[in-house]
């Protein structure tokens, strides 16, 4: 019998539908225990969609995302046009509609496929966050770096000018930030929580 392993390391699949799959991983007790027998969920990711404006290129069923293939992922973030990820190494990945900038790459060209943003190598990431048009990550070091779409002066910067690579978040040096969340247009930030009273 063919596994699911096997379906997936063929050069020419291009998606595994959900019918084929529960056919691969029957033998292994269904979806969720065939799965976690044939694969590590943590390193497979599936995408559906398109980044084009063209209907005939849509994909319609969940595509394997072979540029993750062995990464650990800890986080997977969509905007409504960009998608991110976050690797247990700290590293971020963008692919999908690049206009502003949102994509971090320095320009903006549109991906179809994942692409490190080199611009934070060095830097670790423990969370990223996706915008409409801007993405933002948070540093371990509590640092948020913020690019694509400034209108409204939604990245913290300052101004209103479109970033196309990640930038630092200076005003909040002096406060680290724990978490960043990104509704369609302004991100609001959490800061850590305040210490504990004294006894």
């Amino acid at each position: 019998m063919e596994t699911l392993r096997d379906t997936l390391e063929n050069p020419t699949t291009q998606s595994v539908g959900v019918g084929a799959y529960e056919a691969l991983t029957s033998a292994h007790g269904g979806l969720y225990a065939g799965f976690q027998h044939l694969c590590d969920p943590a390193r497979v990711v599936y995408a559906m969609g398109t980044v084009e404006d063209d209907a005939n290129l849509m994909v319609t069923t969940p595509t394997l995302v072979n540029g993750l293939l062995g990464l650990p992922i800890s986080q997977i973030c969509c905007g409504g046009q960009h998608a991110a990820i976050l690797t247990a190494f700290g590293e971020v990945y963008t692919w999908g509609r690049g206009g502003f900038g949102r994509l971090g790459h320095g320009d903006t060209q549109s991906l179809s496929d994942p692409k490190f943003v080199s611009a934070l190598e060095g830097i670790k990431c423990c969370q990223v966050a996706c915008g409409f048009a801007y993405t933002a990550v948070v540093t371990t070091e509590g640092a948020l770096y913020t690019w694509g779409a400034g209108e409204n002066g939604r990245l913290g910067l300052g101004d209103v000018e479109d970033r196309h690579v990640p930038s630092h978040v200076e005003d909040l040096s002096l406060t680290p930030i724990q978490q960043v969340i990104s509704p369609p247009l302004l991100p609001p930030l959490l800061p850590p929580p305040p210490p504990p009273p004294p006894l």
